[in-house]
């Protein structure tokens, strides 16, 4: 998949990550239903707690056996939770 990626797109996509900061201390003015869902085994694993922490009231799902790309990596629990936490905001 990664081999698909234009490097030039990609190696851009890299920088401005690297090069961005992001004011976590903004995440608790969020007044909107939040899932914040990852992969146990994602990277950024640590900053999905992070963000769960900064929002009242998020709700998060740690997927077992997936990476950066749950929604690839285990598909079927992916949409379950997505599905499941729609569900509750239509309740």
């Amino acid at each position: 998949m990664f081999l698909d990626l234009n490097p030039t797109g990609y190696a851009n996509t890299v920088r401005a990550t690297l090069e961005e900061t992001f004011p976590t201390e903004q995440l608790a003015m969020l007044p909107m239903p939040t899932l914040v869902l990852v992969g146990e085994e994602d990277p950024a694993l640590e900053a999905a707690r992070l963000t769960h922490r900064m929002i009242p009231g998020s709700q998060l799902v740690i997927l077992p056996k997936a990476g950066h790309t749950s929604n690839l990596d285990c598909p079927e629990a992916f949409n379950t939770s997505v599905l499941a936490f729609l569900r509750q905001q239509e309740a």
